[in-house]
């Protein structure tokens, strides 16, 4: 297999995980995204109130949806150099797991990380990833969730969870995490 930093580019077989991988990840981290941001804001009232009252809160409502509860809660990476990680020497070719569902948790990087807040100061979650890592279609997700959140809010003011106490099936398995359905109910 070749590779972009060869300079010869794509071999099909890359080019197929490349796409499958870009149609899972959007999908999933969007969809999932979406379930959690309805769910968080129909239990969090001041929430829902200030981005009734604000439609320009539904991007922030979705990321902090994205860092309480990543839809991706687990990323693999290969090791591409030497290195040494809490102690722990890495070799290239090995392989990490980054929990990103426990990074966006952090106690030590977000006040009371386990609360939906959207008057979080620092809304830099991992979600999306970071730096060079960063999801190609972190902006569309962005985008999408923001006008969804909008849109449904505006279209049904009554919008509410069809049985409020009924336990949540947080779908996904060990690698992702997201309502597996959510019954609603409202009036346009």
């Amino acid at each position: 297999m070749t590779t972009i930093a060869t300079g010869e580019g794509l071999d099909a077989a890359e080019i197929i995980t490349t796409c499958a991988n870009l149609l899972i990840a959007g999908v999933e981290t969007t969809v999932g995204g979406m379930a959690t941001t309805i769910y968080a804001l129909l239990t969090h009232e001041s929430a829902l109130a200030a981005v009734r009252a604000d439609p320009d809160l539904a991007r922030r409502a979705f990321d902090e949806a994205l860092r309480w509860v990543s839809p991706v809660q687990i990323i693999g990476k290969q090791v591409a150099a030497p290195v040494t990680l809490g102690g722990q020497r890495l070799d290239p070719g090995g392989e990490v797991f980054l929990l990103v569902g426990s990074a966006n948790r952090d106690p030590e990087r977000y006040r009371e990380p386990d609360s939906y807040r959207l008057d979080r100061a620092n809304r830099d979650h991992l979600a999306f990833g970071s730096g060079m890592h960063l999801c190609l279609g972190a902006p569309l997700s962005r985008l999408e969730g923001r006008l969804i959140v909008d849109q449904l809010l505006a279209r049904f003011p009554t919008l509410d969870l069809v049985d409020p106490q009924a336990p949540l099936d947080w779908g996904g398995g060990p690698s992702a995490r997201a309502p597996a359905e959510l019954w609603l109910t409202g009036h346009s």
